[in-house]
């Protein structure tokens, strides 16, 4: 709840908004509403949710995390980053951190995850991370068409 502050400023970026979409977030009371509803209800049902990454200054940067969604048949890795720390290694270091926690951790084999056509820098790290495309998928809620990914832990 110490991050609804920094959760609210990221998911109300343009690109944020963009690429994964308005979630309706306008406030801090939302904010620690999804928190709640969201990052916490999936760590209790999956086991897997989001964390906060933070730069060397211990400031709020970005999220990265695991989701199960009903339309995939793995877990997906989601990521989201705020402007001024983009294109600083930051998301690929925490993406290697989370990838690393699935295996060995959670004894995850399998991960998908999906873009916006247009979000070509999502697309470009999923690619070193070592994921593969693997065509496109319909958002079953959002009725927009997604590139999908996958990998094999």
């Amino acid at each position: 709840m110490d991050d609804a502050e920094f959760l609210l400023r990221l998911m109300q970026t343009p690109r944020y908004i963009e690429f994964v979409g308005d979630r309706g977030v306008n406030n801090l009371d939302e904010s620690r509403a999804y928190i709640r509803d969201y990052f916490f209800a999936s760590q209790k049902e999956h086991g897997f949710g989001y964390f906060v990454v933070r730069d060397e200054h211990r400031i709020p940067a970005g999220m990265v995390g695991l989701m199960k969604r009903d339309y995939l048949d793995f877990p997906d890795i989601g990521f989201a980053f705020l402007p001024d720390f983009f294109g600083k290694g930051l998301a690929k270091r925490a993406c290697d951190l989370l990838l690393k926690i699935a295996r060995d951790e959670l004894k995850l084999t399998e991960l998908d995850a999906f873009t916006d056509h247009q979000n070509v820098a999502s697309q470009k790290l999923l690619l070193k991370l070592g994921f593969t495309y693997e065509g496109d998928i319909r958002h079953p809620q959002e009725n927009v068409l997604l590139q999908r990914y996958h990998a094999q832990l």
